[in-house]
């Protein structure tokens, strides 16, 4: 597997090139890159020269991601977990990492100094230097700091949320980009804005309004989790959620109180996936016929 990315082949040299990843072993994970850093100290060494920097090498160190494959050892995490990669992979045999002190391990190999960094599409990473970072965990750091409400609330789901839309959108488009129909058109002499609207655009809409809307049922979800928590929609106005935490106290005298808005959450969410659903497969169906 070939992945697109940042490499730097000698000092002081940045350029974009296309790499071929390793096969990932049976205790890593192979995660969809969507957020990285790459501090001044290490750009310094990168511009500079250090005797222990391996050309060459893809830069990057803290990777923010999904994973998209992991290996047959690996356990606690599932596909499509969002997880942040610790930069370093320490040996686990010298006396700090046996004294429970990894980070002062001497053989610490530093992502994007030893080993390939997160200035890519994709990075392989060794489970044992994951944490899963939950959406709702994210949504709830934003909107603790931004302070409860309907605007925070959405503003804190678009951040969480936006990247499946941007990967699949990407995705589309250098697929569709290497169509017959692109390549006919560039050849005419058609302009970029030309192909974007007329081919593109169109030929994206369905898959993205099919994710869209499955993955309503998970906001819808997340949304009445932050309001349950009074992070969300704020009284008095109307919320399924805020009706669920109302009618706690009298959940043994009229258990209908939380019954009725907690259905309504459900068959909202479950109604609009299999619209997703039922979009995809139709998606599917069109992409094999055009084919």
């Amino acid at each position: 597997m070939e992945t697109n990315c940042i490499l730097v082949s000698e000092i002081g040299r940045f350029e974009w090139a296309r790499k071929l990843l390793r096969q990932f072993r049976a205790d890593e994970v192979l995660v969809r890159v969507e957020v990285t850093g790459l501090c001044r100290t290490d750009l310094k060494i990168i511009r500079h020269g250090h005797r222990d920097l391996v050309l060459p090498r893809i830069p990057g160190e803290e990777v923010v991601g999904r994973i998209v494959a992991k290996g047959a050892a690996v356990a606690g995490f599932e596909i499509d977990d969002r997880v942040y990669a610790y930069p370093g992979i320490w040996c686990g045999r010298c006396p700090a990492c046996t004294q429970g002190a990894e980070n002062l391990c001497r053989g610490m190999q530093i992502m994007g100094f030893h080993r390939d960094g997160g200035f890519a599409d994709y990075v392989i990473a060794p489970a044992k230097s994951l944490i899963s970072v939950p959406d709702v965990v994210v949504a709830i750091f934003l909107v603790a700091i931004f302070g409860p409400g309907f605007a925070t609330l959405i503003a804190s789901l678009a951040v969480v949320g936006w990247t499946p839309f941007a990967r699949l959108s990407r995705g589309l488009t250098l697929t569709i980009n290497t169509q017959g129909y692109v390549r006919a058109a560039e050849v005419l002499g058609c302009s970029r804005s030309f192909i974007v609207f007329r081919h593109v655009i169109p030929n994206i809409i369905r898959p993205v309004a099919a994710v869209t809307f499955v993955r309503f049922g998970h906001n819808l979800i997340m949304v009445g989790a932050l309001s349950f928590l009074g992070l969300g929609v704020q009284p008095p106005a109307p919320d399924w959620a805020l009706m669920l935490a109302d009618a706690q106290p009298y959940v043994e005298r009229l258990p209908i109180l939380m019954l009725a808005p907690g259905l309504a959450i459900f068959l909202a969410a479950l109604s609009v996936t299999w619209i997703g659903h039922g979009l995809g497969i139709e998606a599917k169906e069109k992409g094999s016929t055009d084919e």
